[in-house]
């Protein structure tokens, strides 16, 4: 498979091989999502699968997409992301640690995970305290019990395995579209502000998706996407410069002038 534009960490996988009749165009279409309107220009259908996806079956006291909470010295934040790829659905979610003394948002941490075990460890890690949490709602439970309860507010919204597939409406948007690699994120600027649609980007690698396949397992599931899935479309040409067009033909720079005359000796 060649790949036309942008780079990500899959492309590294070209090194085994490729076949030259499947072409992947990466197009970097970015669509910003304001909270408070549906996107212009993007399929309404796929939208709503989309923020569906994005709201975890946390208790109901956690906000649908965005979850907020404290120990009392660290802030706890955490943004969901979901990744199509091809028709597999990855749902993961983003976590940020503020010490709540400090003034600074740069002195906050953030990373990225696929599964609720990576957050427990990453929590733990820092120093946060999971049973302070859940003492701000639930204070009634055993320390194993207020452990599990925590967990079970991310362990349903994230896959099961890893091949969960988009139902078949979703599916035949994507094949209509064109769209190889969808993702519903925040932002990636230095403080992850807003959500955005990214329609065939190179992105992946900003979301971590390496955590969840190496890349010659994505360059695996957009090949067979693009070569088998897709229709096929007339890919495009690249133009010759003027000067390859010279070399292609054989011509040099006296093609079409004259030759200097030799100097009588």
């Amino acid at each position: 498979m060649r790949i036309i534009g942008g780079k990500d960490y899959y492309d590294n996988a070209l090194m085994f091989g490729r076949d030259e009749n499947i072409c992947f165009v990466r197009s970097r279409h970015i669509i910003p999502v304001d909270s408070f309107r549906e996107p212009e220009d993007f399929n309404q259908t796929l939208y709503s699968y989309l923020r569906v996806k994005c709201s975890f079956d946390r208790p109901s006291y956690y906000s649908r997409n965005t979850l907020q909470m404290t120990d009392g010295r660290y802030s706890v934040d955490t943004q969901s992301i979901v990744v199509i790829l091809g028709d597999k659905l990855f749902k993961g979610c983003v976590v940020h640690i503020y010490d709540k003394r400090s003034l600074s948002p740069s002195d906050s941490i953030s990373q990225i995970f696929y599964t609720a075990k990576g957050i427990q460890n990453f929590l733990e890690k820092n120093n946060v305290d999971i049973v302070k949490i859940v003492d701000n709602v639930e204070n009634k439970m055993s320390h194993d019990e207020k452990i599990e309860y925590f967990m079970k507010s991310f362990v349903n919204g994230f896959n099961k395995d890893k091949d969960e597939v988009v139902p078949k409406d979703i599916r035949d948007i994507m094949i209509e579209e064109q769209i190889t690699i969808l993702t519903y994120a925040p932002s990636m600027d230095k403080y992850y502000h807003g959500k955005e649609i990214c329609i065939n980007s190179d992105n992946l690698h900003t979301l971590d998706f390496g955590k969840v396949m190496n890349p010659y397992q994505v360059f695996q599931e957009i090949s067979m996407w693009v070569g088998g899935v897709l229709p096929k479309i007339e890919q495009p040409m690249y133009q010759l410069s003027d000067k390859e067009k010279i070399d292609k033909h054989g011509f040099d720079k006296w093609s079409f002038r004259k030759m200097p005359k030799k100097a009588n000796g």
